[in-house]
């Protein structure tokens, strides 16, 4: 049965409408951008109460996105503004914030996002020319702290790549192929496997890159398809602990949105399609365990779904906004 979920209110110090809310991996704190360019950082209390807690200055124009580092890091965000600059920002002491890096580019960013925690200090950065940013962090021997950042890019889309997004580190079915003398939770004996990044850019399809190490290249894996006249707006891989399967989802400027399901290693994609949306897609997040899809419409609605295990997508709750 569909549920309607509780909503509370907050008043904020931003001059102008709020563009993006975000989580740290914990639940612990949370940070929103304004259009006002000024970004705002809040503990979540035991209560589930709000207190803000810091006020960070230094773009110049609205933000676009919003994105928390894991916390084995330490206190550290990722912002991109229409400014064009990316920045990241270091909790120096307790409820102290700096500047630590900037970046500018040479073209609007549109998507940012933290690579998982295995892979060291790592994240991109869509752009409106159809690039990909990948920032690498540079640390110090024995030592968390980010020294410097080394950039690559490639090119992803023809025009703008409008989001993108990271694959777990654990490819679907690894908890099953973990030796019975290896804990789960210990890197393998092979190593991580080679970072992937899904991206999306008012195309018909969906593209997979894989980074290639040995020459420190990205390669396209594969181009995601739906048989539909769809322009994709919106990608967003599920996390994964190991399960036999994975998810990607994608959404499209006319409400449209498709969950990929890959079962395996290697196995083949599948997918299946949600009931079409009134409005068109702004955000797809999933649940940590990545097993709930929340979709957010240019409509002021959300909405949370999972699959059941016929494989069909059914709702579980909704939000109004208006």
């Amino acid at each position: 049965m569909e549920q309607h979920a509780a909503t509370t209110s907050l008043e904020t110090a931003h001059s102008g409408p709020i563009a993006d809310v975000a989580t740290d991996a914990l639940g612990r704190r949370l940070a929103s951008g304004g259009e006002d360019g000024l970004i705002q950082l809040w503990d979540v209390l035991p209560t589930n109460a709000l207190e803000a807690t810091a006020a960070l200055h230094g773009h110049e124009g609205p933000i676009v996105q919003l994105s928390w580092a894991h916390h084995r890091f330490g206190g550290m965000l990722a912002s991109c503004s229409m400014d064009k600059t990316v920045t990241v920002w270091v909790e120096a002491t307790e409820r102290q914030w700096i500047k630590s890096y900037m970046r500018p580019l040479p073209y609007f960013p549109t998507s940012i996002a933290w690579a998982p925690h295995e892979y060291g200090p790592q994240f991109a950065c869509a752009a409106s020319n159809g690039k990909v940013f990948v920032f690498t962090g540079i640390s110090t021997p024995n030592s968390r702290t980010v020294e410097q950042w080394e950039v690559t890019d490639f090119d992803a889309h023809p025009n703008t790549c409008t989001s993108l997004s990271w694959a777990p580190c654990l490819p679907p079915g690894s908890l099953c192929t973990i030796p019975v003398s290896q804990q789960p939770g210990q890197q393998l004996n092979t190593g991580l496997p080679p970072q992937r990044i899904v991206t999306a850019g008012n195309e018909k399809g969906l593209k997979v890159w894989r980074f290639i190490p040995q020459d420190r290249h990205w390669a396209r894996e594969e181009l995601i398809r739906e048989d539909v006249n769809a322009s994709w707006v919106e990608a967003s891989w599920a996390p994964n602990l190991g399960l036999p399967f994975t998810y990607i989802a994608g959404g499209a400027m006319d409400g449209l949105v498709v969950v990929w399901r890959q079962d395996g290693l290697d196995g083949k994609w599948s997918s299946a399609m949600l009931p079409q949306f009134g409005g068109a897609i702004t955000r797809l997040s999933w649940s940590h365990v990545g097993t709930f899809l929340l979709v957010s419409c240019a409509d002021q609605t959300a909405t949370l779904w999972r699959e059941t295990p016929t494989g069909e997508w059914v709702k579980q709750s909704s939000l109004d906004g208006k």
